[in-house]
């Protein structure tokens, strides 16, 4: 008999992260689970409108972006099955109803920060609906979920027992990170055989080459150059001059992020391109989990810049745990706040270059996606 599955996890933000993660999600289950129905449970917190780049107000980013806003409409329209007749709400009891009144066999909540408790949640004295309410009848999944910095001790005593009921409730719960991690087995499954750690779902997602070589072509890259990939802000001075120095090194530096001060703006590329167009660069400068992610997939060099706000107290980062899957973390990941002198900085990018080993990082990356795959089967044995 057919079971329906929901997949509960962002989708709507004009992120290109965002909406692969959700579409290799919705993807990996649809090809492990062919004989049922699913589909992404159209819950969000708000509409998808358009937002400027606060970074740049030039009119050439404007109207740029407002072209980028329509493009993932359309992929979301086109590729993203969706439950019907969703729900825009900041109101934890309306979700939830929402999600009742699907009937799913299945809820399965992430990839993503999906479990972070941002200020707001925390004002509010609820947490988002990913946290799904223990009273919910059906069989209830993390897979891959994320809680961005959230920290137990920032939590109050009301909010931890709330978290912990929530999550006790889980039939199985698969973090991505170190801080996730952590927060569950402070929340009490600390030795439970439910929590285990599970790789992004776009590591089990194949990345089909030909549109970010067709995005190549559009763009005219001149592929016989080494490339820096830019995916970070470039706002910072020690970043900038970091730029300034490849340059002037021969590279030709491609932007992901920002128009300048690359050679070539590649932000206008369809999500499918995004995926694809890391294989073009030597290394890539990111502040991005799923630039990381994408870049190691196509056995090339993410060079991993964290800031203040993206660490916990102990150092951690999503980013950081990454990188240490892949046995990066102490070379190619750095704060760039606490990394203050620039001849420190570009030692050691120039180190993490000379010490990546591409076939590695694609070994490793195939293992990551059969470890996904085998989470699934994990799955397939709630139904």
């Amino acid at each position: 008999m057919a079971k329906k599955i929901g997949i509960l996890t962002y989708f709507w933000a004009d992120n290109p992260g965002t909406f692969l993660q959700a579409y290799a999600t919705l993807y990996a289950y649809r090809k492990r689970f062919p004989e049922h129905r699913v589909e992404l449970v159209d819950v969000r917190y708000r509409r998808n409108l358009f937002r400027p780049n606060r970074r740049d107000t030039s009119l050439k980013c404007l109207v740029t972006h407002w072209h980028y806003h329509g493009l993932l409409k359309r992929c979301r329209r086109q590729h993203l099955a969706m439950s019907p007749r969703g729900i825009v709400t900041q109101d934890y009891e309306a979700a939830a109803a929402y999600v009742e009144a699907q009937r799913y066999d299945l809820v399965v909540v992430g990839a993503d920060e999906i479990l972070q408790m941002l200020p707001k949640y925390l004002a509010r004295g609820q947490p988002p609906i990913y946290w799904l309410p223990p009273s919910l009848a059906c069989r209830k999944v993390v897979c891959a979920g994320s809680a961005g910095t959230t920290l137990y001790e920032n939590l109050s005593e009301p909010m931890r027992q709330r978290l912990a009921e929530s999550i006790h409730a889980y039939d199985l719960v698969g973090v991505r990170d170190d801080v996730a991690y952590t927060l569950m087995e402070q929340l009490g499954l600390k030795g439970d055989p439910r929590l285990q750690r599970v790789p992004d779902s776009t590591f089990a997602w194949p990345i089909d080459p030909q549109p970010a070589a067709e995005a190549v072509k559009r763009f005219g890259l001149d592929v016989a150059r080494p490339t820096v990939g830019i995916n970070a802000p470039v706002n910072e001075a020690n970043v900038l001059r970091l730029l300034d120095h490849y340059r002037s090194r021969g590279y030709q530096l491609v932007s992901l992020a920002a128009p300048s001060p690359a050679d070539y703006w590649l932000w206008f590329i369809s999500p499918f391109e995004w995926a694809g167009i890391y294989r073009y660069f030597q290394f890539t400068l990111t502040d991005r989990f799923h630039g990381s992610a994408f870049s190691l997939r196509s056995g090339r060099l993410p060079i991993g810049l964290d800031f203040n706000t993206q660490y916990t107290a102990a150092g951690l980062s999503k980013k950081h745990s990454l990188l240490k899957e892949f046995g990066l973390a102490e070379t190619a990941h750095i704060n760039v706040d606490r990394v203050k002198d620039f001849d420190e900085l570009l030692a050691r990018c120039e180190a993490a270059i000379a010490a990546f080993d591409a076939g590695k990082a694609l070994d490793t990356a195939v293992q990551l996606g059969r470890k996904y795959e085998a989470f699934l089967d994990q799955v397939a044995g709630l139904l």
